[in-house]
This record gives structure tokens, C-alpha cells and sequence, in this order.
């Protein structure tokens, strides 16, 4: 692959040393550091290979309803569209369902409030998704995107606070119950990769 001399900030993520896994699967501790900044990717699958989870991003990318010029472009921004899209509704998915209905289970103050924070965090990170894709116009097809905007890295502080809105849902249900922990983090698996896929797009521009 050709390198060009500039650079971009992109998402590398340090491995959980309680993960032995080596694959999309893992557990990762997400920091920012500068890399080259390769050729222009030409396809979908290209623009996966340079996230932290590619398995992941191609497969959830691919599932939604697009045209094959969507996944066939030079134009970074369509698939930066597309990842928001996929994180949102995974999202979206959990704040509607997952802390609601896990109160109704447990008696335990600490847990119902535990929960009760995991809830406006979800919705916040919501927010910040919804805020993030409202700024990008995308044209027929989606296969082109429109915008005032010449860079994407601004809103990696956006997306940043979303994933951090995760990890602290999770770390104050470690404190109170350690099985709800691991259920929670487990359920949270799919857009926690997510949103750093849309964080690893949008510093590679």
C-alpha cells in the first residue's frame, strides 16, 4: 500500500490483558495517536481494513440497505455516514430497551440507580450520534456527501463522549453487581465497536 506524507489521527486501542482472543472479538482500551496516512480506500473493505474491528464494521455496513456505489466510493464521509447509521441504531436499540427493562428485575436500590445512570448515558451517547450525522447532508444514493466541513476529526470528540458514556455505565455497574456487569458488557459489545469504527473513519480523513 502506498503511504502519503500527511498524517491523520487514528484510533488505536491498547488489547485487556484478560482477553487472550486475537481477533475482531477482543476487549480494547481506546487512545489516539498519529499515523501516516495511507492511499484513498476504494471500497468498502478497504476503508474497514484501517478500523480496530473490521470484521465488524464491514458486516454491519454491509447489511444495510445501500446501492453498490455506496460501498464503492473514494469518498470517506459516505462510509463515515454509513458507520453513524450502524452505531445509532444499535444504540438506539439499547437505550430503548436494555436499562428499562433490567430495573423491573432487581429490587437492589443501588442497582436501580446504577441503572437508572446507564440510562441517560445511553441517551446521551445517543445525542451525540444524532448530533454528529445531522451535520452531514448526504446526496442521491447516499452515495455522495455534501457539508461545509473539509475534515471529519471534529467530531471525534463527539463520538469519543459516547463511547466514554459506555465504559462509565459500565463502571458503575462493576462497583454494585459484578454479573450484571458482564451481561451489560457483553450486550454493549456491538456498538462500543461500533462507535470506534466511526472514530477510527472519521481521524483517518
Amino acid at each position: 500500500m502506498k503511504i502519503h506524507a500527511s498524517s491523520v489521527d487514528t484510533i488505536i486501542h491498547k488489547r485487556n490483558s484478560k482477553s487472550s482472543s486475537s481477533n475482531d472479538e477482543g476487549n480494547y482500551e481506546g487512545f489516539i495517536i498519529r499515523m501516516p496516512t495511507p492511499e484513498p480506500p476504494h471500497s468498502l473493505k478497504d476503508m474497514c481494513r484501517l478500523t480496530m474491528y473490521p470484521n465488524s464494521c464491514y458486516s454491519s455496513i454491509s447489511s444495510l440497505e445501500t446501492n453498490s456505489s455506496t460501498t464503492n466510493t473514494t469518498d470517506i464521509k459516505v462510509y463515515f455516514y454509513l458507520c453513524l447509521r450502524v452505531a445509532i441504531k444499535e444504540l438506539s436499540y439499547l437505550t430503548n430497551e436494555l436499562p428499562t427493562k433490567l430495573i423491573t428485575t432487581t429490587n437492589d436500590t443501588r442497582v436501580k440507580a446504577a441503572l437508572t445512570i446507564c440510562q441517560a448515558l445511553f441517551e446521551d451517547a445517543v445525542d451525540k450520534l444524532n448530533n454528529t450525522i445531522s451535520s452531514i447532508e448526504v446526496g442521491p444514493g447516499e452515495s455522495e456527501t455534501r457539508g461545509n466541513f473539509s475534515t471529519m476529526s471534529p467530531f471525534t470528540n463527539q463520538l469519543g463522549t459516547a463511547w466514554s458514556d459506555q465504559q462509565t455505565c459500565l463502571d458503575g455497574l462493576k462497583v454494585v453487581n459484578s454479573t450484571l456487569f458482564e451481561s451489560m458488557n457483553t450486550t454493549t459489545k456491538n456498538s462500543t465497536k461500533y462507535i470506534s469504527n466511526c472514530m477510527s473513519i472519521a481521524s483517518y480523513n
